[in-house]
């Protein structure tokens, strides 16, 4: 849903990234958080999630100053310690970026659990599609699906919880703006209510 690089890296920060961080505790919740043996794998997720973005007409979507001076960072601008350039690691397949990340639909159990997910937004009201999932939205009005269907049966043994929130001192440790972890906070609160209230029941 994000279309600049500072609103994907306010979502990132403040929710899979940042709260990913504070609920595993232990060195991933401090400046220390590399000790754990989770960190490598939670970034290694995040970077699919990046790339993902990418691959959505962002492949060279950026923002910020640059390391060695330069009020903006450009394409061009060097990466502090190493001789690479913004461009060399901008996206997989580039450069020294020879790896990839495999798709689900490769496997059959996970393109099952994936079908799985899709038939639970299928139930979902138009507007609630169209206002949280975009693209399903779109495909499902290209598709001539967009009626919604009732609610799934027994929502109230397993509905979506609320997310915690970001304490205080959280936020000074990792720099966050307290405004822009309210505005999230308050949107992933509204997605799991309007979740919720639609009857959407969680598959796993």
């Amino acid at each position: 849903r994000s279309d600049t690089m500072a609103d994907f890296r306010d979502r990132m920060e403040n929710s899979q990234h940042g709260l990913a961080h504070l609920g595993v505790r232990g060195d991933m919740s401090t400046k220390h958080s590399a000790n754990d043996f989770l960190f490598m794998l939670h970034h290694a997720f995040i970077d699919r999630i990046w790339s993902i973005w990418q691959d959505d007409g962002h492949r060279t979507t950026f923002d910020g100053p640059g390391s060695m001076g330069e009020e903006e960072m450009t394409l061009d601008s060097k990466i502090l310690f190493f001789q690479d350039t913004v461009e060399d690691v901008m996206y997989l397949g580039r450069g020294q970026m020879c790896y990839e990340y495999d798709e689900p639909s490769s496997e059959p159990d996970l393109l099952s659990k994936r079908d799985n997910i899709n038939s639970g937004l299928s139930s979902l009201p138009h507007d609630v599609l169209c206002k949280w999932y975009p693209k399903s939205c779109d495909q499902a009005t290209s598709d001539n699906t967009t009626e919604s269907t009732a609610p799934i049966a027994h929502i109230a043994l397993k509905q979506l919880p609320l997310p915690a929130e970001i304490s205080q001192e959280a936020m000074e440790m990792h720099g966050f703006d307290p405004a822009a972890v309210q505005r999230m906070a308050d949107e992933a609160r509204k997605f799991v209510e309007d979740m919720n209230a639609a009857g959407f029941v969680p598959k796993y």
